[in-house]
């Protein structure tokens, strides 16, 4: 992710074991017990979180603005729970600068033999692409906002399968190209339902 943006709140919850209608505010029906949630407000909401790359992080009334030195370089947030393979997470967005960059959320990841994404014996990383999709992790990644010199105002939303960037699913855009609007972002494992709209819906 190369482009400043804001976020405010990331919870994440067991997934109940629930088929939904096509309809993605079926979400909340989805949501089951809360085992972690951070504001995302105070450096001490996020004191157990990993920065990889040149990310950088300021909090400003209450929300978190993250972004690359220059635009020049990728960069990875971890969250420091480990979450079952059915889980439900969302949390609030704001592309501050929508004229570049790419917003990916990876998840169920873990070294390829099983260890924590974080594991001290896994290769270092610094944020560059290739190290997570297609190095020395297995996960998913959605990249729901997509707009780069190379692809502007990409038309699509894609779910991946690493190693290997896979495919497994696309659709439209999260956010769109231009949108400087607040965002809800809200993803089910396992459950084949995710979307983003903005906040007010």
């Amino acid at each position: 992710m190369n482009t400043s943006i804001t976020r405010r709140r990331f919870a994440a919850g067991l997934a109940a074991p629930l088929l939904l209608a096509a309809d993605p505010r079926a979400f909340d029906q989805a949501k089951g017990e809360l085992p972690y949630c951070s504001a995302l407000s105070s450096e001490r909401s996020v004191e157990d979180w990993t920065m990889e790359g040149t990310g950088r992080v300021v909090f400003n009334d209450g929300w978190m603005e993250m972004w690359s030195l220059g635009e020049q370089m990728h960069h990875v947030y971890w969250c420091p729970e480990t979450f079952p393979a059915g889980f439900a997470a969302e949390w609030e967005l704001q592309n501050l600068h929508p004229e570049a960059g790419l917003c990916i959320v990876f998840f169920c990841a873990t070294g390829l033999d099983g260890q924590d994404a974080l594991h001290p014996a896994l290769p270092p990383r610094d944020g560059t692409f290739s190290q997570y999709n297609n190095g020395a992790l297995k996960n998913y990644h959605i990249s729901y906002y997509a707009n780069t010199p190379s692809v502007p105002a990409r038309p699509a939303a894609r779910l991946r399968k690493n190693p290997g960037h896979q495919i497994v699913a696309e659709g439209p855009p999260g956010i769109p190209a231009d949108s400087t609007a607040v965002h809800r972002v809200r993803f089910l494992t396992r459950i084949s339902i995710w979307a983003v709209w903005p906040r007010s819906a």
